[in-house]
C-alpha cells in the first residue's frame, strides 16, 4: 500500500479531471516531506538482507499506519472534503504536540532504561556496547535523538544476526521507531537533526 499510495493519488487526481471535478490545492506540509524521507530510508533498510520477519512486520507496521493517515488526509483536501481532512488535524494535532514535548521525553528516557537493561544482560560485542553506551548518553541528555534512534533500530535489527529478539528488543524497536517521528521532546540539549528534517535542502532557517 505504501509502495503504491502516491500513484493512487495521482490516478485519482486524473480520473475526478476525468469527470469533471474540482482538485483542490494541498497545504504546504512539513510533516508531508518528513515522512516521505523517513519512508524511503526505512524501505531502504529492509531491503537489506540483515534484516527478517517478524521485527521487519512490526517495524513496517509503525511506519506505515501513519504514513498511509497522511495520504488519505491529503486526498480528502485534494477532493473537497475538508471537513473530514479537519476532523484528521484535530486528532492527530495534539498526538503531535504531545510528541514533541513531554511525548518525546517520556519514550526516550523509557528507551535509555531499556537499553541499560539490555547492556546489563551482557553485551554481545565490544562494537554494541560502545553503540549502546553512545546511544544511551545521547537520549539521556537529549542529543541527536532521530540520530540516535536510527542507530538504535539498526543495531537492534543486527543483533537478529545473533539469535531472535527478546522483549526488550521488541520494546526498544518500538521506542526507537516513535522516537524517529517525534523527536527527543521537552528538555532536549540538541537538535539539529530537527531543521533537517523540516527543511527541504538549500531553504534558509526560518527565524
Amino acid at each position: 500500500m505504501v509502495g503504491i499510495a502516491r500513484y493512487l493519488f495521482l490516478f485519482g487526481l486524473w480520473w475526478r479531471e476525468r469527470q469533471g471535478r474540482p482538485n483542490y490545492e494541498l497545504q504546504p506540509s512539513v510533516g508531508r516531506r518528513a515522512f516521505a524521507g523517513v519512508q524511503m530510508g526505512f524501505s531502504t533498510a529492509m531491503l537489506a538482507p540483515l534484516f527478517r520477519a517478524p521485527e521487519t512486520f512490526l517495524a513496517a507496521s509503525l511506519f506505515m499506519l501513519p504514513f498511509l493517515g497522511n495520504f488519505l488526509a491529503d486526498w480528502w483536501q485534494v477532493s473537497g472534503r475538508s471537513e473530514l481532512r479537519e476532523s484528521w488535524e484535530a486528532m492527530v494535532n495534539p498526538l503531535r504536540r504531545f510528541g514533541a514535548g513531554w511525548g518525546g521525553l517520556l519514550v526516550r528516557i523509557a528507551v535509555a532504561l531499556f537499553l541499560l537493561l539490555r547492556l546489563a544482560e551482557g553485551p554481545l560485542s565490544p562494537a554494541f556496547s560502545i553503540a549502546e553506551g553512545l546511544a544511551i548518553a545521547a537520549l539521556a541528555l537529549g542529543v541527536l535523538g532521530r540520530v540516535s534512534a536510527i542507530v538504535i533500530l539498526v543495531e537492534t535489527g543486527l543483533r537478529q544476526q545473533f539469535g531472535d529478539l527478546g522483549i526488550l528488543d521488541w520494546l526498544i524497536l518500538t521506542g526507537g521507531t516513535v522516537l524517529l517521528f517525534w523527536g527527543s521532546g521537552s528538555y532536549s540539549l540538541w537538535q539539529p537533526e530537527q531543521n533537517w528534517y523540516q527543511r527541504r535542502p538549500g531553504e534558509k532557517e526560518k527565524e
